[in-house]
């Protein structure tokens, strides 16, 4: 499996759009930039670039060169990829698109500004004392920066996190398509009063999925901590 490493400027567009789902961003790149290609590409943690039709794929296992497998860590997962020699520093143009399931052979639709599941969503603010989780597959989460988290950034609630007992049990209940577990937490203590919709997650890259979901739609700042898992 090929793919690219993001750096610089580019890693930043992506930090600054919301995501697809918790630490993963679909996007569509309209035109070939640098050595990349264009097309429609899945990334993880703003940084890791992979051809959607190929991780797809691989998902599946279509190519009998490159079955799919589980992974300890991203870092080893990471370490699978045949990636560029040369890391793309910009990114101009992209747009992001929805989550399968998309046409056969081709990208997922394209969706607008706030990635939605067609499940039930609820517009909220939070309140005193109220507590989230961010399950994270990186020891140092990109878009928890400077006590702030960017907008599009996706959390479970405080309740949700009990049901959360295994890393790879995250990427279940939330509908991942990371074949490594989320081996970090961070509890997050939003500013009373931040805008975030929440709603329950829905089967995807042959996940279940069902667990509560929350999407910070605006940057705000919190107070956040990563944790050891309680698993």
């Amino acid at each position: 499996m090929n793919g690219y490493i993001l750096s610089g400027s580019a890693t930043d567009t992506l930090i600054n759009l919301p995501e697809t789902g918790s630490g993963y961003q679909i996007i569509d790149l309209p035109q070939a930039q640098q050595h990349m290609a264009a097309g429609c590409y899945i990334v993880f943690n703003a940084e890791l670039a992979i051809l959607f039709s190929e991780y797809e794929s691989f998902l599946n296992g279509l190519n009998p060169q490159d079955l799919p497998a589980a992974f300890e860590t991203y870092e080893s997962f990471k370490l699978s990829v045949t990636v560029s020699p040369v890391n793309i520093t910009s990114l101009s143009g992209i747009s992001l698109v929805a989550p399968p399931p998309g046409p056969p052979g081709g990208p997922p639709p394209v969706v607008g500004k706030w990635p939605k599941t067609p499940t039930l969503v609820v517009a909220a603010t939070t309140k005193v004392g109220e507590l989230f989780w961010r399950v994270s597959t990186h020891a140092s989460d990109p878009r928890l920066v400077g006590g702030h988290f960017t907008p599009g950034t996706y959390a479970t609630s405080n309740l949700d996190m009990a049901f959360v007992n295994t890393g790879f049990g995250a990427v279940g209940r939330y509908a991942l398509p990371s074949p490594f577990p989320s081996n970090y937490v961070y509890l997050i203590t939003p500013a009373v009063g931040t805008a975030f919709d929440v709603g329950t997650s829905r089967p995807s890259f042959g996940q279940a999925g069902g667990g509560v979901e929350v999407l910070f739609t605006t940057a705000a700042a919190a107070s956040f901590s990563r944790l050891q898992p309680p698993w």
